[in-house]
Order: structure tokens, then sequence, then C-alpha cells
């Protein structure tokens, strides 16, 4: 009798592999004929396609994010006079920092008033010779040599601007600035001292000038917050001295490093979750980069996402030490069921799947095999052994094994 019932068990799972919706790649095994669990109340779940997921949490560390950060440096020799920010002040781009006096930044200035009055000469005479030529009162040679003596003047004027641009000065400002400075001191007649001063006064308006010329202030090149002033009044700088550290906090950057195995399963854009139970701090961010590298020695690559402080508050600095949570989940469209239905049985992994119209009633239990895929904490793939339709048990399993075993089951 025992294998008869088995004989039809074996043909009907025969019929059904040869249905379209069949899942299993190979044929599924039974432990033993079905079995009866009468007044035993058995939760159930269907068979069908999900995407098991593991959660993971990993140590993070909130950092300055280094798109939006910025160490401003000197960029000239000189020696700081003003001071217009403290640490912990807020600025916008292209504000005033510190105002240093720079002999190097005076120099380079008054070789670019130099050439470009020069160049303002020599396109005057080449105006001239060229009118004087149209009247047959010059050479063309003369002409020529106008237009040369031009030529390089404009060059001399377009390679101290450059100069100056190297510096971070903007030369049409500097021009600008010393043209509006020579119209406010020359009057009506056309001096540049009062009626009567003496040479000695009109030297120290020339020294001024030049002190001007020196004056260099140092602009923010971003908006945020200045984290770090390095620099006293007075003290000398170089080209390469650090004056400031500034940063736009808006947005911070947590970063972890995950395992080869939560890597594998991560793809950029899913979401994650940066928590500080400590601060009760939850916020809900996106993976935005993984390192292709892996650390040889931890099996370990960086995963970073970006906060935003808006949503996270004050609370979110960086140096603070976060967790970052998220899940892994496997292929979609998987054939899978609850974790909790699949159980060890005769040195494999098996699931209890109901038995219907089998001369059984409705409580006709079946001990079947299945190969395991991706195991989530609340999904598990299944690769062969179950049909997407098909019903399982989801608890009781220990007293269905013992009434399976009872009724004739091996073990």
């Amino acid at each position: 009798m025992r294998r008869a019932v088995g004989a039809i068990v074996l043909a009907l799972a025969g019929a059904c592999a040869r249905t379209p919706e069949v899942a299993p790649a190979a044929p599924a095994r039974t432990l033993d004929a079905p079995f009866v669990a009468d007044g035993l109340a058995v939760d159930v779940a269907v068979v069908g396609p999900g995407a098991p997921t593991r959660a993971f949490r990993a140590p993070a560390e909130v950092r300055l994010d280094a798109t939006r950060r910025a160490t401003v440096v000197a960029r000239v020799e000189g020696v700081i006079t003003e001071h217009f920010v403290a640490p912990g002040d807020t600025v916008r781009e292209g504000a005033p920092l510190c105002a240093l006096e720079s002999r190097e930044l005076a120099a380079v200035r008054s070789a670019l008033l130099e050439a470009d009055q020069r160049a303002d000469f020599a396109q005057a005479a080449l105006a001239r010779e060229e009118r004087l030529f149209s009247r047959e009162a010059t050479s063309e040679q003369e002409v020529l040599a106008a237009r040369r003596a031009a030529q390089e003047a404009d060059l001399s004027a377009s390679t101290a601007a450059a100069a100056l641009r190297a510096l971070g000065v903007d030369p049409d400002l500097t021009l600008a600035a010393v043209a509006l400075g020579s119209a406010t001191r020359h009057g009506a007649g056309g001096a540049t001292a009062a009626p009567g001063a003496s040479a000695l006064e009109a030297s120290d308006t020339i020294h001024a000038d030049l002190g001007g010329l020196a004056r260099f202030v140092v602009s923010a090149p971003l908006s945020g917050q200045v984290l770090e002033r390095r620099v006293a009044l007075g003290e000398a700088t170089t080209a390469e001295s650090v004056l400031f550290e500034l940063a736009d906090l808006s947005q911070v950057w947590v970063e972890a490093r995950l395992p080869v195995a939560t890597l594998a399963e991560l793809t950029l854009d899913d979401p994650v979750r940066v928590v500080a139970k400590n601060l009760g701090l939850d916020v809900t961010a996106r993976l935005s980069y993984v390192d292709p590298r892996i650390d040889a020695g931890t099996q370990t690559a960086l995963a970073r996402a970006v906060v935003s402080t808006a949503d996270a508050g004050a609370a979110l600095r960086p140096g603070l030490f976060v967790e970052l949570h998220g899940a892994t989940a496997a292929r979609e469209r998987a054939i899978t069921v609850p974790a909790r239905a699949v159980t060890s049985a005769d040195g494999g992994r098996f699931v209890f799947v109901r038995v219907e119209g089998r001369g059984h009633g409705a409580a006709a239990w079946e001990a079947r095999e299945v190969e395991l895929g991706q195991e989530g904490d609340e999904l598990v793939e299944i690769r062969s052994g179950l049909r997407a339709g098909e019903t399982v048990a989801t608890s009781q399993l220990l007293l269905l094994k013992s009434v399976w075993l009872g009724q004739g089951g091996e073990e």
C-alpha cells in the first residue's frame, strides 16, 4: 500500500512538472507518502515570486563633503593686516576673509599698469602714423614699425594681466580702481597735487598709490562656514600659507566599510538609514558611492551615503560615529517562501507542502526536499523543489515532523 501511494505521488509530481508554471530546476524528492495531521492548526503561505532581503548594519563615520570644502591659501607673499571673519562665521561666496600687504602683488600690478599705458601709447602712435600715411606724409615702413610696436605692447599687457589673474586678482578691477583714483585726484586743471604743493607731497601721493597696489583681499571661494583661521594679524605669509578652512555643511558624507558579500548585493541609490540611538537620530539616505577597490586585509570596501543636514538637524556633525543600516535583495521574481517554512530532515532542507484531493482530507501534508538560493531575513529563494502557487506550512514544523514520523515517515 505504501508503495502504491508513493507511485501516485510521483506520478502527480511528474504531471505537474509538465505544466508551464513549473519552477524547479530538478525533480523534487519526497521523504514519504502524504500524511494526515488532523486537529493541528498550521499557518500557511503560498509559494510565489519575491526578493529575499537580508538586513545589515555597519559602524560608520560622518565626514565633510569633500566637494563642498575649501582650503584657502595666500597665493602671494605678504603680511596679514586685517581680519574680516572668525571661526564659526557663515560666509557667502566672494565675501572678504582677510587682507594682506604684498610687495609681490604691488610689483605685478605696477607691471600691468605700465604695460597698459605703453599699449595705449603704441595704439595712439599707430593711429597717428596711419593718418599721416593716408595723407602721404609718412612712409609705409613707419606704419609697419608702429603696428609692430603696438602688437608688442598689447602682448606685454596681456602677459601682465595673466600674471595678475594667476594670483587671484582681476586685472580689469585693478585698472578700473587706478583710473578712478586718478580721476578723483585730478581737478579741472589737471594737477595731481593741490596748487602750491611741494615735490615731497607729490611723492607721498605716489607712495599712497603703491600702498593701494600692494593691498590684497582674500575672498571666500564658496558659501559655507569658517571652520578654522590659521593666521594672526601681522603674520608673514608665503604663497602656500594656509589661511582658512571653509566647508558647506548643508550636506555631509556617511562612510562605512562593508564586506564583499554585502557589497555584491548592493547597487547605487539603494536606500539606507543613518542611525545614532544615543542621539535619537534615524535618517533615511541613498547609497551614492561604492569604492571599486577591495581592501586585501579586511575584504571590505568603502560605501558612502550623502545626507542632508536639514533632515538630520545639528546632531549630524563631521567626526560623529553612527551606524549605517540597510538591506540587500536577491534577483527580482525569484520563487520564494518564508524562511520559517524551511526545516532540516534526512540530510537535506525540506518544506511541508499541503496536498489537496488525495483522500486524506484538508490536512494532508507532504515533506518535500528543496534547493535553496538567496537566504534573506524573512524570505528564502527556492531554486528547485516547489512551484509558484503551492501552499507550504509556516508554523508547527516540529509537530508536523513528529506526526509525519509517527505515521511511518523515514528519519
